[in-house]
């Protein structure tokens, strides 16, 4: 079990990920990661106790499974919920988006390309596959479901406690029932949810919205600047902010900014650079109001990340 007590450090510490996570909600931020590796397969849960908006890209040529640890927690991928029937899918060949509420758990499986095609082309459920990799989630029956989160609690919970159960006969036994249980998900597919116009329509401004902001992120933008470049209303907007991240655009855009600075005090030497010179580099130009806000969000001042630099886990 690694804790990592900073949202930084726990985007970080999945081996093979590259991430970013944006702190979205205020108070200090404990994390948490189990994991497990098994050469083609990986296995982990993930614990934050704050809302997040977790910008990831999995191992290249590999497909991750990802189940909510509490099914009654709706978090979204690319604008779209994960329901308590869902599982998030994504490949590794782009980069997509998590938006998780407070304290939240997810489960998570990846598997090399090769090896899942393989093993389901044997079972004969390549076409299921396909289809899977063809939507941002994936409905099974509750059944399949219950049954595939359950496995994974004990499966995470026993290797955690039980560190003998890491030998080499014992990780085969359990690679090939990764896969097994992961190709009989695959053939409890339900009918799957058809995407609104509205909904693809929020999800594509989104897209923009978090384009743009990553491109001017040394600019202090504002919710009238967005509107202006998207062309769209304020009202509009927030109905988009509404249906894909639970958040309005002056939160995120103060959360984006916030998380860009903190991250930046993370890394930085304290001979070298100062609280005003990050803060001014992301656009915050009143310098005690940014200390205030720093501290109301992450419980600290920002002199203090500084100071005390939490260097980022090796993967």
């Amino acid at each position: 079990m690694t804790q990592a007590m900073g949202v930084n450090s726990l985007a970080q510490s999945i081996t093979g990920w590259q991430q970013v996570y944006d702190q979205l909600t205020p108070g200090p931020f404990h994390g948490a990661l189990n994991e497990l590796l098994m050469g083609p397969v990986q296995l982990f849960m993930e614990s934050s106790s704050r809302a997040l908006v977790q910008t990831c890209k999995t191992w290249p040529q590999a497909v991750w499974f990802g189940v909510p640890v509490r099914p009654q927690q709706i978090s979204h991928i690319e604008g779209t919920p994960i329901e308590a029937d869902m599982v998030a899918v994504r490949s590794g060949h782009a980069e997509f988006q998590l938006t998780t509420p407070n304290d939240f758990g997810f489960f998570g499986v990846v598997v090399q390309t090769d090896t899942l095609q393989r093993y389901t082309a044997e079972e004969g459920g390549a076409e299921l596959l396909s289809q899977a990799l063809s939507r941002p989630v994936l409905k099974v029956t509750d059944a399949a479901i219950e049954t595939f989160r359950w496995w994974l609690t004990q499966t995470l919970q026993t290797i955690a406690v039980m560190p003998d159960t890491l030998a080499p006969h014992a990780l085969e036994h359990l690679l090939d029932d990764t896969l097994s249980r992961l190709g009989f998900l695959l053939t409890q597919q339900e009918l799957q949810p058809r995407e609104t116009v509205a909904t693809q329509h929020a999800r594509r401004v989104m897209q923009r919205v978090r384009d743009y902001v990553v491109a001017h992120n040394d600019q202090c933008v504002k919710v009238h600047d967005l509107c202006a470049q998207l062309g769209i209303s304020r009202r509009a907007l927030q109905d988009c902010f509404h249906k894909t991240m639970g958040c309005t655009p002056k939160a995120y855009l103060s959360a984006f900014g916030l998380n860009a600075a903190r991250r930046a005090l993370e890394q930085a030497t304290p001979e070298q650079t100062t609280v005003s010179d990050i803060a001014t580099r992301y656009g915050f130009w009143h310098l005690s109001q940014f200390a205030a806000d720093y501290r109301r969000f992450f419980g600290e001042l920002p002199s203090q990340t500084l100071r005390e630099r939490r260097p980022l886990a090796h993967r």
